[in-house]
């Protein structure tokens, strides 16, 4: 009788792929007895539904569980679904300053797509790209549960997965191991649904690793098979690694129009505060974090009159902090409990340096522990009863599976970090170029610029944007987002954004800042004579969703 070699490394788990003629000199079994193995382990359909709807209900309640607890902090679980599009190269259009050049980049329009299209298609590989605060995360989450509620006809099991949880997988069996520990099944029912291509993997936080390490080899060596992929993060990211990611299919998030902010503000939107912030910040208002946290602010009381959104940040981090908590029921082992004050500035000291040692939105005790309590001069109970207070006051949350620290929103981390890098950028009221080229030396410390703009004020805020003005004119006119100041302060720089109106990174600019002037001098690029130009102005005031565009562009469909 000939005899067979079985890989015991792989007992459990590929015992299906078994090769019943391969016939080696160790490791023997009897060719009957790796008949009667395999037999044993032949997985019927009822026992893998079964399994599979077990997992489907124990995602539903921890998805029910994260919402009450919302609840319970005075946010109802409103989730609004957003608007989708998919990227798709254009035809060349015939003008000419459309002439394709060797390496120019290439013309892209953006086409409305559904969840329900985008699960339709077997194996697909996408890619969401998208700013801070569009609500990546949430929709990968959300995808999950409506997927597990039936909402969405798939037969993809979704699995949510933050990319650090990856940070030690590079083999097929390596991730068929996590999965199975993730998802509480055996492992033969995880590699049946693997390779059978039914697990929808929804990645999440690729602008979160910053060491990246071997995350490129995770996407470019097929670790993920057959199965469908939807990763996310931010623009920065995606284009830091655009070769990883040629193969996926882009898509972004629209911002929320009109309809969706109405519906998921609901009553508070008629407040005449709220329309006010609304109408003179359209485009940062139609940001969903941006909306929840004015739903926040709303339900405390009155809303108050803010131009920013620094000042809606600082706004809500006063409020988190205002709680009162009886501290003595917690039981904490701190011999002496830090004034709200204290504990705003630590929380800042804490979000900069995790921040500068690269550790995005989230960070691990065990790889920050030992620095961060030198940099924040507190004691290991000390640092323990900070991250404590951070969770209380929703300031951070506790990821139960990569045992981390994650900021409630990456946002979060920025605003408070920007609190800490004002006073680092102007030690003496001198501006310090060296901490500064530091920061500009990283994507993304982007936001946390941005936002030092807004704490700044204006005459310190001037000087640190033509200093940024020589690195990064775009970058330079988001500050001007946040500046005290008026806009004819930087004439020129506003001037080379409008003129520069048909690149994509100028148009992603004026739609952020944009405020009634600057949407004026955008209408008035509607009746340019260069084709590309007026195309351009039209994107961007589609984007801002300008109320008083709306006709102009109606008039210009004929164009």
């Amino acid at each position: 009788m000939g005899l067979i070699h079985i890989d015991r490394d792989n007992i459990g788990r590929n015992y299906s792929e078994v090769n019943l003629k391969e016939v080696t000199a160790g490791g023997d079994v009897y060719y009957g007895e790796a008949k009667e193995l395999k037999k044993k382990i032949e997985i019927t359909d009822k026992d893998l539904e079964e399994s599979i709807n077990t997992y489907l209900e124990r995602v539903k309640e921890e998805r029910k569980r994260e919402r009450s607890e919302e609840h319970e902090l005075g946010r109802e679980g409103v989730y609004i679904e957003p608007e989708l599009m998919i990227r798709k190269e254009t035809p060349t259009r015939e003008t000419p300053t459309s002439d394709k050049k060797p390496g120019q980049e290439k013309e892209y329009e953006f086409i409305k797509i559904r969840l329900s299209e985008l699960l339709s298609k077997k194996g697909m590989k996408y890619i969401v790209v998208a700013d801070s605060g569009m609500g990546k995360t949430t929709l990968l989450k959300e995808l999950v549960l409506m997927v597990a509620e039936k909402k969405l006809r798939s037969e993809v099991v979704p699995v949510y997965i933050h990319l650090r949880e990856l940070e030690n997988c590079s083999k097929t069996n390596d991730l068929i191991a996590q999965l199975a520990d993730k998802l509480k099944l055996q492992d033969e029912f995880i590699n049946h649904l693997y390779e059978r291509g039914r697990f929808l993997f929804l990645l999440d936080g690729i602008d979160q690793v910053f060491t990246w390490g071997n995350f490129p080899s995770l996407f470019r060596n097929g670790l993920f098979g057959k199965n469908m992929v939807l990763v996310a993060g931010r623009p920065y990211a995606y284009y830091m690694h655009k070769d990883t990611f040629k193969e996926y299919i882009y898509i972004t998030i629209g911002n929320f129009d009109r309809i969706r902010i109405q519906k998921y503000l609901g009553e508070y939107y008629h407040q005449e505060q709220v329309k006010e912030f609304i109408a003179q910040n359209r485009a940062v208002a139609s940001i969903p974090i941006i909306l929840r946290l004015i739903k926040d602010i709303v339900r405390g009381g009155e809303f108050p009159a803010l131009k920013k959104r620094t000042a809606l940040y600082g706004k809500i981090i006063d409020e988190l902090l205002r709680v009162t908590i009886d501290l003595s029921t917690l039981q904490l082992p701190v011999s002496e409990i830090p004034d709200r004050q204290t504990l705003r500035k630590r929380f800042s000291l804490l979000s900069y340096h995790t921040l500068k040692q690269g550790e995005l939105g989230r960070f691990s005790k065990e790889r920050v522990f030992s620095d961060l309590c030198s940099l924040l001069q507190i004691t290991p109970e000390g640092f323990n009863f900070l991250t404590r207070m951070g969770i209380i006051y929703d300031i951070l949350e506790s990821e139960k599976e990569t045992e981390e620290i994650v900021f409630r929103h990456q946002s979060f981390q920025e605003y408070l970090a920007a609190c800490q890098l004002k006073e680092e950028l102007f030690k003496d009221n001198q501006l310090n170029e060296g901490v500064l080229k530091e920061c500009l030396e990283y994507r993304f410390w982007d936001e946390t610029i941005v936002f030092t703009v807004g704490l700044l004020d204006k005459e310190r805020a001037k000087i640190l944007i033509r200093k940024i003005e020589g690195y990064d004119s775009y970058l330079a006119g988001l500050c001007l987002g946040e500046y005290r100041g008026g806009r004819s302060d930087f004439g020129r720089l506003m001037e080379r954004l409008f003129k520069g109106i048909v690149d994509e990174e100028a148009r992603k600019v004026l739609v952020r800042i944009a405020d009634i002037e600057t949407i004026s001098k955008i209408i008035e690029r509607l009746k340019d004579k260069d084709k590309d130009v007026r195309w351009s102005a039209a994107y961007a005031l589609g984007k801002i969703g300008s109320d008083r565009a709306v006709e102009l562009l109606i008039e210009r469909l004929k164009d």
